[in-house]
């Protein structure tokens, strides 16, 4: 029993130290909110119209980004509605953005029946 329990620990302590050692330690939430808030400014239509709306991070993700290349990062998934062309809001389109070392990796959104389309690159 003591042998499981130090094992199932030095699990735990070993896939942090790598998670850690790929994308950086966790960020701070406000910090993350605010790197990815950043981003979508830049590709709003009407970026001072946006509301936003986040989860906590969730944890670590590895994704493909343009040409196959990996994207790894800690993931925040937030929801943002912002006004359009017409001046309408579209309403809250998820995206979920993947954080290495304080910076935005690279961000996706749900815009084909459940499979994350590339949208945003930040490096």
């Amino acid at each position: 029993m003591k042998a499981e329990l130090i094992g199932a620990l030095l699990a735990v302590v070993s896939q942090t130290a790598i998670a850690q050692d790929d994308w950086g330690p966790k960020p701070d939430q406000a910090l993350a909110e605010k790197l990815a808030t950043d981003a979508m400014q830049s590709i709003l239509k009407d970026p001072y119209s946006a509301h936003y709306r986040w989860d906590e991070i969730v944890g670590t993700s590895a994704s493909k980004k343009g040409e196959g290349q990996p994207c790894k990062g800690w993931v925040l998934i937030g929801w943002v509605n912002a006004k359009n062309s017409y001046g309408g809001y579209n309403g809250e389109q998820e995206y979920r953005f993947l954080i290495q070392n304080d910076r935005i990796a690279c961000a996706f959104t749900d815009e084909r029946n459940g499979r994350y389309e590339h949208t945003v690159r930040v490096l």
